[in-house]
């Protein structure tokens, strides 16, 4: 009886180890987007010959948008979790972490500005933060692998 105890007290004890926090946010990035130069149209006339139309033949350009906001669940963890998980020492062990599952199957991976956390496993109250003056911190932003800015609207 005592090892049977011993076995789930082991169990339970595993899973507290890796404490994910999950939170259904708004999530949005910044980004880039190349429109291609457009040729140089022309008209034929019997009397001018080839004339160019007015408004045509526009460089290439980057217009700098947003994205559509996402609601979605994050995962947010803290750099030390991530860093024991993968058994590496890559993050900082104080930083957060927000990761994103794509409905397709991809990952967003975004390292939170300007925010640390001394918790080894990060916890909803630790996200969901009020500053010194009481105000509950309701944005945050990062940067993943690829240099994209993101923007996560707790909700």
């Amino acid at each position: 009886m005592k090892k049977y105890l011993f076995f789930i007290f082991l169990f339970i004890s595993s899973i507290q180890i890796f404490g994910e926090c999950t939170l259904l946010c708004n999530i949005r990035y910044f980004k880039r987007v190349y429109h291609p130069p457009i040729p140089d149209s022309y008209v034929e006339t019997k009397t001018l010959g080839r004339q160019k139309i007015f408004g045509t033949g526009k460089e290439g350009y980057y217009e700098n948008t947003w994205s559509n906001t996402y609601t979605i669940n994050v995962k947010f963890y803290s750099g030390y979790e991530l860093n024991e998980l993968y058994e590496q020492s890559g993050l900082d062990n104080n930083s957060i972490v927000a990761m994103v599952n794509w409905d397709n199957g991809g990952t967003s991976i975004i390292l939170i500005n300007k925010w640390i956390t001394k918790l080894k496993y990060i916890d909803e109250k630790e996200i969901k933060y009020n500053n010194a003056t009481g105000e509950r911190i309701t944005k945050i932003d990062g940067y993943d692998k690829d240099g994209i800015y993101w923007e996560i609207n707790l909700q």
